[in-house]
């Protein structure tokens, strides 16, 4: 299986990305990963949780807006491709696909940019995959607006490499554009550890459920999908401990107090339910 998710490089020199509610709404909160940049430039992988793919995929502009600095974002599909997205405080904003592998000519991407995507396509818009002079030119100019010393021969040649597939090239690029990298900022825990392993199991579960319901397009939830007495508490859960695995939320010793309380409060509820869907097969 390949890799999926969403690079963002933004510049906040007072918060981390991850206590910016717009990067959450539009990418979603499970960071995999937060570098600095220099000069206030971070750079974070994000993956939404399972409960977040039906409101995530919004535009750049509400990020740029919060940050008053310009914003670079690339949605990474199966390794194999990416699609790059910009915009700037000025208004300025463009879209490109970039193939990996064999650079820009390879055969048509066969991912769909349309659903399972934090920077989605419009209906009826077609990636344009063989344009390489275009985004070189777009990430050139953004560059110039983020005041980032970019390299034309390097952007260049990122675009056209043979060799790395869709997150090298997307990091090989911000490298190419100035922001290069100062260190990784690192994770207090992960966000599955073993002290609330129970919990997030439960709330990725829950995850799981909304997102059917959500890809069934209205129609009736069957048994599997339907929703839980206990899906919100434990979705509830999930998005704390997102919110502090970088220090900006719980401390980790109330996070297993809090997945210790909704064990308590659900354990039987969820047994009595499991007895119950057993005896109606």
């Amino acid at each position: 299986m390949g890799y999926y998710g969403t690079w963002v490089l933004a510049r906040s020199p007072d918060r981390l990305l991850v206590e910016i509610p717009e990067v959450k709404a539009a990418f979603g909160s499970l960071f995999w990963r937060l570098e600095d940049r220099g000069d206030g430039w971070q750079l974070a992988r994000i993956i939404p949780n399972s409960h977040e793919w039906p409101r995530v995929g919004g535009g750049l502009h509400d990020l740029v807006a919060a940050t008053d600095a310009p914003v670079l974002a690339a949605w990474v599909s199966e390794s194999s491709c990416a699609r790059v997205v910009a915009a700037t405080p000025a208004g300025h904003s463009w879209s490109r696909h970039v193939s990996a592998y064999r650079g820009l000519a390879q055969d048509p991407c066969g991912f769909d940019h349309r659903r399972f995507a934090t920077l989605r396509l419009a209906p009826g818009e077609r990636v344009d995959e063989h344009d390489t002079p275009t985004p070189a030119a777009d990430i050139l100019t953004w560059a110039r607006a983020a005041a980032l010393p970019a390299d034309r021969a390097a952007v260049t040649d990122v675009l056209a490499s043979a060799g790395l597939n869709g997150h090298d090239r997307v990091q090989a690029l911000v490298d190419a554009i100035g922001a290069r990298r100062v260190s990784e900022i690192p994770r207090l825990f992960e966000p599955q550890e073993g002290d609330w392993w129970d919990a997030w199991f439960q709330g990725d579960t829950a995850g799981l459920r909304l997102c059917r319901r959500w890809t069934a397009d209205g129609e009736e939830p069957t048994d599997w999908n339907r929703e839980r007495p206990w899906d919100d508490d434990y979705l509830d859960f999930i998005d704390k401990v997102c919110a502090s695995v970088y220090g900006t939320g719980m401390p980790r010793h109330e996070i297993v107090a809090l997945a210790r309380a909704l064990d308590e409060r659900w354990t039987a509820e969820m047994a009595l339910n499991r007895q119950t869907r057993v005896g109606r097969r």
